[in-house]
């Protein structure tokens, strides 16, 4: 309990933070759902046109800005960033992202709203799997609770239909869309993780923030911080060539806002020639002979979709570089919460009672998740980090270091490092004597035991 009093006014300042972006970030994505609902109600929704509006937006905003970025930075090197190093990979990620938002719409032919909507509850875990051995983060048993927690928030609301919605209409072929359902989370969860991967393109991630002990609740370690700063971190070596760009001590960090500026202006450079040539294979056919029906408040909500799509795309890698592509898609969960907002106001449709109570439960597993990356949690700590306790890995000394620390120095034991092993935990190796200092309460018992 000690460890979370120590954090102050600069943790709570990190959890309001990231709760806000996410929760916008769920909002955004709850405007896309209203746009889309509005076409289908007028018979004008099309997957793939959507893509290509969404995708064309994007585009037209992070194109120029990135020849722009070139242009100034031309003769500028990075230690550890290279312009469109290995550019094939903006393609890859264009097709599965294309492929996914085409999925999961078109699941929505075969099989009920519930079912889509339960099933896309399997991205969580699957960006949480991805990011483990993908991004080799290391998540906390309080992760996963977290995680489970919020997607229980919405299982509640969709079960006992607590957005008013009816759910009672049943599709053609409900096995092939549930199908398409989990194929489409495993594409958005994959999406994410490159995406993430692309734009921050750090050392092994590490998604835990440590209060430090200055008793302003902000990391000490540069590795674990947080919030981005105007340099990202250095290079993973998952393609190993790019750790090697050039010499770090020769040439500056690459702002954390070009790699982001980079991926969308590539990425949906793909994706909008993709999506056009199968626009033209699967779509035209159905969309031609009904252009001419089209009204000014289709082509309207059409242009709305893509300016949201382009908020939603815009918010997702700061998202990524914060906090993580898990996080965020916890914070999607919330999207069918805000979408009730736009039943009631437009569509006329009202929710009960329960969905203040699914609102609080997803909003406590935010909660949790968001906790375990800023404060160490004492309680169980063996259990809750199945990986390694992630704050003493990374030199961040915590209360039970320092007792021990004070109990070996009055016994005149040798001293070790914060952070190091003890004897109870099976630590058999001492730290390097000059890596760093002792806490302030043993040298202070050192010195005592000198003057007597």
């Amino acid at each position: 309990m000690a460890a979370l009093a120590s954090c102050g006014f600069g943790t709570v300042r990190e959890l309001l933070k990231r709760i806000v972006l996410g929760q916008a970030l769920a909002f955004l994505n709850s405007l896309t759902g209203v746009s889309t609902t509005k076409l289908v109600n007028s018979n004008a929704s099309y997957p793939v046109l959507q893509s290509i509006t969404a995708y064309a937006f994007i585009f037209a905003f992070y194109l120029p800005a990135f020849l722009f970025i070139i242009y100034k930075h031309r003769a500028q090197r990075f230690s550890n960033f290279r312009f469109l190093n290995r550019w094939w990979k903006y393609a890859i990620l264009a097709v599965i992202d294309l492929e996914a938002n085409y999925v999961v719409v078109l699941a929505y032919q075969y099989t009920n709203m519930i079912s889509v909507q339960l099933l896309n509850c399997f991205t969580v875990p699957c960006v949480m799997v991805m990011s483990f051995f993908v991004l080799r983060m290391k998540f906390a048993v309080t992760h996963v609770v977290g995680g489970v927690i919020a997607i229980g928030g919405l299982v509640f609301l969709i079960a006992l239909d607590a957005d008013g919605l009816s759910r009672s209409e049943r599709g053609s072929q409900e096995v092939l869309g549930d199908i398409l359902c989990l194929i489409s989370s495993s594409l958005y969860a994959t999406s994410n993780v490159l995406t993430e991967w692309f734009v921050k393109p750090s050392k092994p991630a590490f998604i835990f923030n440590c209060c430090g002990g200055n008793g302003s609740g902000e990391a000490k370690d540069e590795v674990t911080q947080a919030s981005p700063s105007t340099d990202i971190q250095e290079p993973s070596s998952i393609f190993p060539e790019e750790g090697e760009i050039y010499a770090a001590e020769d040439h500056t960090k690459v702002p954390v806002f070009i790699p982001v500026v980079e991926n969308l202006a590539m990425m949906s450079s793909f994706a909008l020639l993709f999506s056009t040539i199968q626009f033209f294979a699967v779509e035209w056919k159905m969309f031609k002979p009904n252009r001419s029906s089209w009204t000014g408040q289709d082509w309207l909500f059409q242009m709305v979709f893509g300016v949201t799509m382009l908020l939603v795309y815009t918010a997702m890698p700061i998202i990524f570089i914060i906090s993580s592509a898990a996080f965020a898609n916890i914070s999607l969960l919330t999207a069918n919460i805000y979408a009730i907002i736009w039943n009631v106001t437009i569509f006329k449709i009202y929710p009960t009672k329960l969905f203040f109570v699914s609102y609080v439960i997803i909003a406590v597993g935010i909660l949790l998740y968001n906790l375990t990356d800023i404060v160490r949690i004492p309680f169980c700590a063996r259990w809750n980090y199945p990986c390694g306790d992630p704050f003493k890995e990374n030199g961040n000394e915590t209360e039970t270091d320092a007792e021990e620390q004070v109990h070996e120095a009055a016994e005149g034991l040798p001293q070790r490092e914060a952070g190091s092993p003890s004897k109870e935990s099976g630590g058999g190796k001492q730290g390097d004597a000059t890596a760093k200092s002792t806490c302030g309460v043993s040298t202070q018992l050192h010195e005592q035991q000198r003057e007597h």
